[in-house]
């Protein structure tokens, strides 16, 4: 994430940050590299709101015209911070286009993704968009559709209950979030993962992307490329954190497992997986909630933790080879996915799943109660098992010729009929 000023780079990381123009060279020049290795960058946005309404330069400039207000005269602060940006303005919304199309025909990023975007009104993300795609046709576009209290009238909002009218914007999914470990706010109501998959019935919608009318949570999206999946971010506890809070009675190695389980979920449904940085090592800070202000040993990346637990990186690099194998698990539209999706089971905290288009045929098992569960096979197949609890892997890690087969407590197994 780089931090700016709406066109400008911040310049506290500079060489020089008394040097005006080493900010914008270094930042060119930053990006460029991650280019040249095949890397891609996302600019976290943040037109939601400025540090200081009264003496920012648009209020300076037209007082009263930039930022929304109440019906009393005050100013609306569904952002948290004092003040929110009128977004539905033309010169507002203008300085958002002009900005985001700065820094992609300057810097050349990659996408965007929009800090409390349901704080926007529709039609300025709809521009947005649109002025992105348009410059880069495999561009990120996503944000956080969270319904705040801002002034600006509710069917106005780019909010997740409006993600039908924003077809080609991505939405960070709490749904899956909260589904997986719970509400970081009700540390007494656990999720799928630590709370003995009680509610396994719920699962196969998130892991079909959260689009298909017929089940009873959906659907949040038109296209499953719209639903941004974690069960981790910047924000809140780390996933290692709620588990540990939510489940002090566990030994680690069940936190553990618990957490491999939540990521798998992630890596295996339909639509975009979001990995937080260091969650493939199971990163902790320390049960600090909001770390924005914390100090460095709080936020930093622990990479001895890293060669601590190099068996649960290999886990997550490999399933995300998997995730990239087999096209069954990348489906694009809501008809293919309803075509190729099959739940098999929702019984005894275990959700299973079959995926099986023209080409591929896959079976996937989430256990998340603490005891192990047998499920049925079709005994004229034969079955290669590629995701076994702690291990995944392209090659397969043994055949099965079984009518049946058992799945280890917190964990998940993936059966591939061709490999």
């Amino acid at each position: 994430m780089i931090r700016f000023t709406i066109f400008v780079p911040e310049g506290s990381y500079a060489d020089d940050p008394l040097d005006p123009t080493a900010k914008v060279e270094e930042c060119w020049k930053f990006i460029n590299h991650l280019h040249a290795h095949g890397l891609r960058l996302v600019l976290d946005v943040v037109y939601n709101h400025f540090y200081d309404e009264k003496t920012s330069p648009l209020s300076l400039l037209v007082p009263g015209y930039y930022f929304r207000y109440t019906e009393t005269g005050e100013l609306s602060n569904g952002t948290g911070v004092g003040n929110d940006t009128a977004s539905e303005r033309g010169m507002m919304r203008k300085y958002i286009l002009d900005s985001l199309k700065h820094w992609m025909d300057f810097y050349h990023v990659d996408g965007f993704r929009f800090d409390l975007m349901g704080i926007h009104d529709m039609e300025t993300v709809r521009q947005a968009k649109e002025l992105v795609s348009a410059r880069k046709k495999d561009s990120l576009f996503y944000g956080e559709g969270w319904d705040l209290d801002t002034s600006l009238p509710p069917e106005q909002r780019a909010t997740l209950h409006h993600a039908g009218e924003l077809s080609d914007v991505g939405f960070f999914n709490d749904g899956l979030r909260d589904f997986s470990k719970g509400s970081h706010m009700d540390m007494e109501t656990p999720g799928f993962v630590n709370g003995s998959g009680e509610n396994a019935a719920g699962l196969p919608f998130y892991l079909s992307g959260s689009v298909l009318e017929e089940m009873d949570q959906g659907p949040l999206f038109q296209f499953p490329m719209q639903s941004i999946n974690y069960v981790e971010c910047h924000d809140n506890y780390t996933l290692w954190d709620q588990l540990t809070k939510s489940r002090p009675d566990l030994a680690e190695e069940d936190i553990k497992r618990m957490h491999k389980l939540a990521s798998a979920l992630v890596i295996l449904s339909q639509g975009v997986p979001f990995l937080h940085a260091g969650q493939e090592f199971y990163r902790t800070k320390f049960e600090v909630e909001n770390s924005y202000k914390s100090p460095i040993w709080i936020n930093q990346l622990d990479w001895e933790q890293k060669e601590r637990n190099g068996d649960a990186v290999s886990f997550i690099k490999n399933l995300l080879e998997i995730r990239k194998k087999y096209e069954v698990l990348r489906l694009n539209h809501k008809e293919d996915i309803r075509d190729a999706f099959e739940i098999l089971s929702t019984e005894n905290g275990c959700t299973a799943v079959k995926w099986e288009n023209a080409e591929e045929e896959l079976r996937l098992f989430f256990n998340a109660s603490p005891f192990e569960q047998t499920l049925p096979l079709e005994e004229e197949k034969t079955f290669h098992m590629i995701v076994d609890g702690d291990i995944a892997s392209l090659i397969p890690l043994r055949t099965i010729r079984s009518n049946r087969i058992t799945i280890p407590p917190l964990s998940t197994v993936v059966l591939a009929v061709h490999v």
